[in-house]
């Protein structure tokens, strides 16, 4: 096993709730001309939604470096995170170094489900999902994800939800319209499902992408534009004023002349339906979305992290 070195990125040991979230990686302290270790060693508890995170704030701090990954003592980790193309989609993403003096590294795309039991819970964990977003293709990365979506709602363990489907759907599919309207990159999903008994359980998700977030998109749309509001009214916007433009129906920061300006009313709407908590992280801020899009509501739903945290959704939808 690999050495920790000072040129390293040292993971956060629990990636399975929100909490993990508000973690940021950093890489002023590293150094460009030494191989950077991705150090995992430390792992204790993990799931797809909280892996996606993960591998997100990655792959934006480290695109510039070459690396190593120090895999998880814990085995059972390490399995899990081959298993649903972790490693796999590192490797894609960033210069990994395989073989080294202390071990030589195999890695290959498994794509299996994980389906575990524990306390008396059965756990499905579904590898992570990648959305390729092409400028020529405008619609193949959002395409070819509701397709795979819609063939995982079909499964028997979503019977317990089936009359949540559609709604869950609506959510997931305008995050996904959305994230290929406002980016010419990537984006990961990561889905877990938790079964208590045949009538309770709990879902998870993360939907993370590589652009600037709503909030920096708002104001770049809107700076010098004559769209209604005086020239400057950009430089002023508030995280809350962003957001209370973005959910506003027939306002769109899209240059697809197709865009209506609706998909984040929709995802609202869905959520209320469905009782689910969706966050957003949007650079230092976090947003719970409230049943009522208010300046006022917005504002006491907005929550300061502290530090720039990216740019993804995080949902939990008990039921």
């Amino acid at each position: 096993m690999s050495r920790v070195t000072k040129n390293s990125i040292k993971v956060w040991p629990y990636l399975d709730n929100i909490s993990n979230n508000i973690i940021t990686y950093s890489s002023e302290h590293l150094n460009k001309s030494n191989v950077v270790s991705i150090d995992l060693s430390s792992l204790k508890t993990i799931t797809t939604s909280g892996a996606a995170i993960l591998l997100t704030k990655l792959i934006k701090t480290l695109e510039d470096y070459t690396c190593r990954i120090i895999r998880p003592e814990n085995k059972e980790i390490d399995n899990f995170l081959s298993k649903i193309d972790f490693y796999y989609f590192i490797q894609e993403n960033l210069k990994i170094e395989t073989e080294n003096l202390f071990e030589s590294f195999v890695i290959k795309k498994e794509t299996e489900e994980q389906v575990f039991e524990k306390n008396g819970s059965n756990y499905i964990m579904f590898p992570i999902f990648k959305l390729n977003f092409d400028v020529e293709k405008e619609r193949i990365g959002y395409e070819n994800f509701t397709d795979w979506f819609a063939d995982v709602l079909l499964k028997k363990e979503f019977d317990i939800i089936k009359d949540k489907r559609d709604k869950l759907g609506t959510v997931l599919f305008e995050i996904a319209k959305n994230s290929q309207d406002h980016t010419d990159n990537i984006a990961f999903f990561g889905l877990d499902l938790l079964l208590d008994n045949d009538t309770q359980g709990r879902l998870s998700f993360s939907f993370c992408d590589l652009g600037v977030g709503i909030s920096r998109n708002v104001r770049d749309s809107l700076d010098g534009k004559d769209n209604g509001l005086r020239k400057d009214a950009a430089k002023h916007f508030s995280f809350s004023d962003s957001y209370q433009f973005a959910f506003g129906i027939g306002n769109t920061t899209s240059k697809n002349k197709k865009n209506k300006g609706i998909g984040m009313s929709m995802i609202k709407d869905a959520c209320h339906y469905l009782k689910m908590e969706l966050s957003i992280w949007d650079a230092r801020s976090m947003l719970l979305i409230p049943e009522k899009i208010t300046h006022t509501e917005l504002r006491k739903n907005v929550y300061d992290t502290g530090n720039n945290v990216g740019f993804y959704y995080y949902g939990i939808l008990n039921f």
